[in-house]
């Protein structure tokens, strides 16, 4: 779930992916389609209302008079105040709702998949970055993290920690509609004893470990984004 707050007003994203708003309504920067009411006074939301669905939960903002949110598909939605143009829509119509403004923040193509790392040899931190492509954001699937050792042994990352690979067990990171991701390889951890460490990081669509797994390396949807 994610929290915002502009000037004066706020919004929320729940789990469920509904975008929620109130406060201050005037130049519709609640997203409710109201700016004031009929009798001229302003639009005082006191409790969130629904204003829309299938966001993603962690991403939303806010500005002076308007808001912003990503959906699960990387497109960009604002609303509210538009003077100079301040939602990138291409005009400075005020928008009542939210509204895609013709812009997404994943790559067309493709799989963007990095690790950053920091610390000396015997405390070491590897984070690694995760993002579909367009097509695929929002849809089922599963992110894998897998390290290969210098002796040719395969280790695979899950929410149990790194475990030894076995061919008959798909092991996921995370499964859920594919989004955007930056988790934890290892923090603060002694790799002095692992040179030649390589890190590929990759995500496959499916409704299960297993069925994500397979369309992944179908589609060699795998990239080696790290070497110690």
């Amino acid at each position: 779930m994610a929290v915002t707050n502009g000037s004066f007003h706020g919004h929320a994203i729940r789990d469920d992916g509904s975008l929620w708003g109130w406060g201050m309504g005037a130049w519709y920067a609640v997203g409710d389609g109201v700016n004031t009411k009929p009798d001229g006074t302003a639009n005082n939301v006191h409790r969130p209302v629904k204003v829309g669905e299938g966001f993603w939960k962690t991403t939303v903002g806010g500005g002076n008079n308007n808001g912003f949110a990503i959906k699960f598909d990387g497109a960009v939605w604002a609303w509210g105040g538009n003077v100079r143009g301040m939602l990138g829509n291409g005009g400075t119509e005020h928008v009542p709702t939210p509204t895609p403004i013709g812009f997404n923040v994943y790559s067309p193509t493709g799989l963007d998949a990095e690790v950053l790392a920091w610390g000396a040899p015997t405390k070491r931190t590897l984070v690694a970055s995760v993002a579909p492509n367009q097509a695929d954001a929002g849809q089922p699937g599963c992110m894998f993290a897998a390290a290969q050792l210098a002796d040719g042994s395969l280790y695979t990352l899950s929410a149990d920690g790194w475990q030894l690979h076995r061919p008959s067990q798909a092991r996921a990171w995370q499964c859920g509609r594919l989004s955007a991701q930056e988790f934890d390889l290892v923090r603060d951890a002694d790799l002095s004893g692992l040179r030649g460490l390589q890190v590929y990081l990759g995500y496959g669509r499916g409704s299960s470990p297993t069925d994500a797994l397979a369309d992944m390396l179908a589609r060699s949807w795998l990239r080696h984004a790290h070497t110690e």
